[in-house]
């Protein structure tokens, strides 16, 4: 049966922010995992700021998928366009273009345009591929002017913040650490249990036990390992926080293998006194995940120093 016709369909949103903010968030892959909620880590794989190849991880529902996307980018007209390298079926091809207009100096419209084209012109498929990405661009623009919002009004709801530490061993020693998290139980202080649910394809989810001064904290976080580096996104949050992503990058240095801990946070500030008390404000609590959340790397990374030696 020959390949369906292709179609176009389009999704508007206007937001509170400016046209080149909204931009730079689309077109800087790494602000993808903290506006997005399924995106568990995306990647500029080769290229430049007007072409390039990005790889993306997102879960949902408990499956995680990868999709790799060309894409060619246009500042001056505020544009981002990009095709995937390899459809799913019940889809045959696949691409899209964010366009940023701006309306004034702190507002614009976001257009976010799809062409595809299906496998047949099955009415049942073509009608679910409508319905699916109907309601997948709903709530990608909404994700999008929430975090692009966030940005422009308050964006010390952001926290983003690193920590690193010279360790013995070799690059590949010290991956290999980081990348097995069983590892950790017996060497890291405080954390008590640790379940590796899925490791396939350098992919994992694992769940963790740790106690903390506020008690007993139970988290489960996909990791996606790529070479040097770790990306994690938290599924489960204090409820100071909406999202919690992360990387472990290892490098060679001067003076031995550098191991760096990089934590995104964003704050939930109805949230924060359910941790903190009542009166805590947003800088009590960047206070707070900063120290908590470095002193936690930190335990690991020194953890990892004297494992290797």
């Amino acid at each position: 049966m020959p390949a369906s016709r292709r179609r176009d369909v389009e999704h508007q949103a206007k937001i509170q922010a400016p046209a080149t903010l909204a931009y730079q968030l689309i077109a800087n892959v790494t602000n993808w995992s903290w506006i997005f909620p399924t995106t568990v880590h995306a990647e500029r794989l080769a290229g430049d700021d007007a072409a390039d190849r990005v790889g993306v991880w997102t879960t949902t529902d408990g499956t995680i998928n990868h999709w790799v996307a060309v894409r060619r980018l246009d500042p001056r007209a505020l544009r981002v366009s990009y095709r995937q390298e390899t459809a799913r079926p019940p889809v045959a091809d696949m691409g899209g273009t964010w366009i940023f207009e701006p309306r004034g100096d702190r507002e614009c419209l976001v257009r976010l345009q799809h062409d595809y084209q299906a496998l047949d012109e099955d009415r049942d498929t073509l009608s679910w591929i409508e319905e699916v990405l109907d309601r997948l661009s709903t709530d990608e623009l909404a994700a999008f002017q929430a975090g692009a919002e966030l940005a422009s009004a308050r964006p010390q709801r952001l926290l983003t913040f690193t920590e690193s530490v010279v360790t013995g061993g070799s690059t590949g020693d010290v991956y290999g650490f980081l990348r097995d998290m069983r590892k950790w139980v017996e060497l890291v202080p405080d954390l008590v249990h640790v379940e590796v649910r899925h490791d396939v394809e350098d992919v994992q989810v694992v769940r963790t036990e740790t106690l903390t001064g506020h008690g007993r904290h139970a988290s489960e976080v996909v990791r996606v390992c790529r070479p040097g580096a770790i990306a994690y996104r938290h599924l489960v949050v204090p409820p100071l926080a909406t999202v919690h992503t992360g990387e472990w990058r290892v490098t060679s240095g001067s003076d031995g293998t550098v191991a760096t801990a990089r934590h995104t946070v964003v704050f939930d500030e109805e949230g924060i006194p359910t941790v903190l008390g009542a009166g805590a404000d947003l800088e009590e609590a960047r206070r707070f995940a900063q120290r908590e959340l470095g002193a936690g790397s930190v335990a690991v990374l020194n953890a990892a120093r004297a494992h290797l030696g």
